[in-house]
């Protein structure tokens, strides 16, 4: 599959060479984040404040032979990425997603990296390639990581899967606190505080320069199967999910709760990040005994 998505960026990038047209947007949005973690709901959000916009996806492949779709083979995919006229792209249309060729001018084109290595994404130049921007924005997203844990687990149903989400999610949250600088310039967005704070939400939308909205808000798009506990079944009504209580369905799995108290550090810094509800602030008390 790596192998597959690496030729045909090399067949893009010739053709982008020998044809050279750009794909022209007023907002270019690189949005940075773990898989699971929101960044399919922030997206749309984001894109509801655009009539006119346009969305690529971007991870890395999964290990071949693997029947986890969490599993990566590597989380560092080819950079940049080539977006050119014609590609496939998603948009969001009636509250739905569909797909469509990429026009040559959008308003707003936003790109998703989903679980790459942020030090991978720090030593390129440029993350996109034959895309002409009046303006560039990065932001990184951060969800806590007992309800991440827990969406990536139900997703994955492979045992050997509660053993790697740690390190992943402690090289998000790194970032978040300035502990590294991979993405100096990002617009960092606690996705507990985004899902349940009208305010916050407005003041993410300002300092994007948007006008705000939540025409978006209540999408749950079908893409990679949509939420790990209820697909899409929520669509025009994301607002019910109980997303903040994910953990709960595996508070007495002892891989889940191992996990935790293995990491003391993870659980300390996400009692600093995030407004913990009273029975996930218990939760991770007695993680950390």
């Amino acid at each position: 599959m790596f192998k597959i998505k690496t030729l045909r960026n090399q067949v893009r990038r010739a053709r982008a060479k020998f044809w050279p047209t750009n794909v022209r947007t007023q907002q270019l949005i690189c949005l940075c984040g773990l898989k699971r973690s929101g960044l399919h709901a922030v997206s749309f959000w984001l894109l509801g404040h655009e009539a006119n916009h346009a969305l690529v996806n971007n991870s890395p492949a999964k290990k071949p032979g693997d029947s986890s779709p969490m599993s990566r083979t590597i989380q560092t995919c080819p950079l940049p990425v080539l977006v050119a006229p014609g590609d496939q792209v998603s948009i969001c249309k009636g509250g739905t997603e569909e797909s469509m060729s990429c026009p040559a001018s959008v308003n707003m084109l936003m790109v998703l990296f989903q679980s790459q290595h942020l030090w991978h994404l720090h030593k390129h130049e440029s993350l996109i390639d034959g895309v002409e921007a009046v303006e560039t924005r990065h932001i990184l997203l951060l969800r806590d990581p007992f309800n991440w844990a827990a969406s990536f687990m139900q997703k994955s149903q492979s045992p050997g899967d509660s053993e790697i989400w740690a390190d992943q999610w402690q090289e998000y949250a790194d970032e978040f606190v300035g502990k590294t600088s991979y993405l100096p310039n990002a617009l960092k967005v606690n996705y507990n505080r985004w899902f349940l704070d009208k305010k916050y939400r407005q003041s993410i939308s300002a300092q994007l320069g948007l006008n705000f909205t939540d025409a978006g808000l209540e999408v749950v798009t079908q893409h990679a199967g949509g939420s790990s506990f209820d697909q899409a079944q929520y669509n025009q009504r994301a607002q019910q999910m109980q997303v903040m209580e994910r953990w709960k369905h595996f508070k007495d799995d002892e891989r889940f709760v191992n996990s935790f108290m293995k990491r003391p550090d993870i659980v300390e810094l996400a009692q600093t990040l995030f407004d913990l509800p009273p029975e996930l602030a218990e939760f991770a008390a007695y993680c950390r005994r």
